[in-house]
């Protein structure tokens, strides 16, 4: 029975990651790139999309299966736990780029899911081998995060004159490249080697705290982001049984539907730390309070871009809740922190989309380093879960 729960669990996780790894193509559509939608506009269609695959699935759950469902209040404590990664998330975007900031909040979601594991009561036979586990597991996502970095800076067979020999190749750049490379106050960097030689001194300090806060703050973001992320399953396992597994669907889109109104608000806020930093952003225009509500209200295809971003969000949010219902249905079989390492297989699924549809790795020296990395992957979630059973 124990390994028939097992088993289930497992292929029921990898499922999730499958989903989760392949709604990240949809905002590297070429029709998304080039309108340069704001992140946090597309995440609004993110959010519509996710609520739209809850109400289907309980539709069908309601009218072909078991109308015995009923809405749980949880489910509004997780969409608002949606909302607030999505929002760290940003922030921490904002003030030290996406590579950095995706990667640093697998930190606090490897803490977060040893915490809740604690919280409900689930035992972890030793904990040694499950913390080097999360350890394999946290390096090999940062390292996908930060694979072309670390393949310069190692230089194997001289990568960097690779690459610039296949600049001419056909390679669809990435969406995290174009939203933002590496990190957004680099320009500041730039700006301060053309002052004066009397004032360098004076520049080079005001941007190295400029550099500390930002860094910290974004730390602080990714940190927060990444809790969140991890807890958005938690209230489904605190439902009764006409609310739990596939049927949270209910409650959960109600959830996502209720925090839309607060994207908007965070459409604004971003505006406005953008604004703040407008002489660094180089991709983004920043808009005026007067002119952020009407093309709010009006729905701006300036500000919207519905043409070409539309049905790319909203397929994303699909996707990506089908994979959260199937993910919310694991933790009934599985315990928290072995799914939370399992689920970790999505940074793999997307890689093997760059490769596969976009050609955003074409090099061996490249595939290799993939290999490498999601062989880590695994072995670090076979050591957390010799870590949490004490068995296979």
């Amino acid at each position: 029975m124990v390994l028939s729960q097992f088993a289930t669990g497992t292929l029921l996780a990898f499922a999730s990651s499958i989903a989760f790894g392949t709604q990240t193509s949809f905002a590297k559509i070429p029709s998304v790139i080039a309108c340069n939608i704001r992140m946090e506009v597309f995440n609004i269609y993110f959010l519509i999309g996710v609520t739209v695959v809850c109400f289907i699935a309980h539709l069908i759950l309601y009218t072909l299966i078991d109308p015995a469902i009923s809405f749980s209040f949880m489910g509004i404590i997780s969409g608002l736990l949606l909302y607030f990664g999505e929002l760290f998330t940003l922030l921490s975007v904002q003030q030290i780029g996406i590579a950095y900031g995706m990667a640093l909040s697998v930190f606090s979601s490897a803490v977060t899911g040893i915490v809740i594991q604690h919280m409900l009561g689930q035992s972890i036979q030793n904990y040694a081998l499950t913390i080097l586990g999360l350890i394999a597991v946290t390096v090999s996502v940062i390292g996908a995060a930060f694979l072309k970095q670390i393949l310069s800076f190692f230089n194997p067979m001289d990568y960097a004159k690779i690459e610039k020999a296949t600049l001419s190749m056909p390679r669809q750049e990435s969406v995290v490249q174009i939203f933002s490379e590496t990190t957004p106050f680099m320009a500041g960097n730039d700006e301060s080697s053309d002052n004066d030689e009397g004032n360098e001194a004076d520049s080079s300090n005001a941007y190295f705290i400029q550099y500390t806060k930002r860094m910290a703050l974004g730390f602080v973001y990714s940190s927060m982001g990444g809790i969140c992320y991890c807890s958005v399953p938690l209230p489904s396992l605190f439902v009764d049984e006409y609310s739990a597994g596939i049927k949270f669907s209910l409650s959960f889109g109600i959830g996502c539907l209720i925090v839309l109104p607060l994207s908007i608000f965070t459409v604004a806020l971003m505006n406005c730390i953008r604004a703040q930093h407008e002489e660094e952003d180089e991709l983004e225009t920043t808009f005026s309070v007067k002119d952020l509500c009407w093309s709010l209200v009006s729905f701006d295809e300036e500000l919207w871009h519905f043409s070409s971003a539309c049905l790319a969000g909203i397929g994303a949010g699909c996707v990506w809740g089908l994979g959260n219902l199937v993910g919310i249905c694991t933790f009934l079989y599985l315990p928290y922190v072995v799914v939370a390492a399992y689920v970790q297989f999505h940074c793999v699924v997307s890689l093997l989309w760059g490769i596969c549809l976009w050609k955003e790795i074409t090099q061996i020296v490249e595939m290799i380093a993939i290999s490498a990395l999601t062989l880590t992957l695994i072995g670090g979630c076979i050591m957390v879960t010799f870590g949490v059973y004490g068995v296979w």
